[in-house]
């Protein structure tokens, strides 16, 4: 009886648990273009900024937190920062939030900077769609 209990409790161990991957933070895709002319900006740096971990901070994050990460645009303007996701062995019931806000800094030399905010969810890949970001001269 005991054998078959503990096979038991394995058989329904192995049947709750697998491997999960979860996003922990945002990416974002979008286009830098001059406010003025409309010009698309290369070189611009599109940064998501340090996420703090532990308790009370962001569901998910590394308990040490999650490091800024920052990408460059192409010479059309075009960006595209991808999410943080992390892959564990955890219980079937766990899952992804049904979206997830984020922040992001807009730089490029000679302009202001832009700070703009977006939501992301699983149909969008994790990424807030920013559409169309202006930057102004300084």
């Amino acid at each position: 009886m005991k054998r078959l209990l503990g096979i038991l409790v394995l058989l329904a161990g192995v049947l709750l648990t697998g491997c999960y991957t979860y996003t922990q933070a945002p990416g974002a895709v979008g286009k830098v273009v001059d406010a003025d002319t409309g010009a698309p900006v290369r070189g611009a740096k599109v940064s998501r900024p340090f996420i703090s971990g532990g308790l009370g901070a962001t569901p998910g994050a590394d308990p040490d937190g999650l490091p800024p990460a920052t990408v460059t645009t192409d010479r059309g303007g075009q960006f595209d920062l991808p999410p943080v996701v992390h892959t564990q062995i955890a219980f079937m019931y766990l899952h992804n939030p049904p979206s997830m806000s984020g922040s992001f800094a807009v730089t490029a030399p000679g302009y202001a900077t832009n700070l703009v905010e977006g939501t992301a969810d699983s149909r969008s890949l994790w990424r807030a769609k920013l559409g169309t970001v202006l930057l102004k001269k300084q």
